[in-house]
């Protein structure tokens, strides 16, 4: 899974890919780290298919996480081309997560 930081641009995340998942984490969160390690199985099962991204706002990344009106992490964004499908925030189980991604590529 990309990790990002620093200047992030969400066309440059979308760009080339129709599905795409973007786990919102901070590195001391305890809940972000239970996420990532469903979403690292979920990735080999959607190999291909959609595309995985991190962004650590433990950085300095103020300006994507006002444009994205981020108040909590774990936040999960799920993009259909650039088009956001759901966003959800907290913990969430591997089958809730597939199920977002499923209904995100239909």
């Amino acid at each position: 899974m990309e990790i990002l930081s620093g200047d992030i641009n969400l066309g440059n995340i979308l760009e080339g890919s129709s599905a795409t998942v973007i786990d919102i984490i901070a590195n001391w969160c305890a809940p972000c780290k239970v996420v990532g390690a469903i979403l690292e199985e979920v990735e080999k099962q959607y190999a291909g298919k959609v595309k995985f991204v991190k962004v650590d706002v433990s950085d300095d990344v103020p300006e994507f996480v006002k444009n994205l009106n981020i108040k909590a992490v774990p936040t999960l964004l799920f993009y259909k081309g650039d088009v956001l499908c759901a966003r959800e925030s907290g913990l969430k189980t591997k089958d809730q997560i597939i199920e977002l991604i499923n209904k995100t590529q239909n």
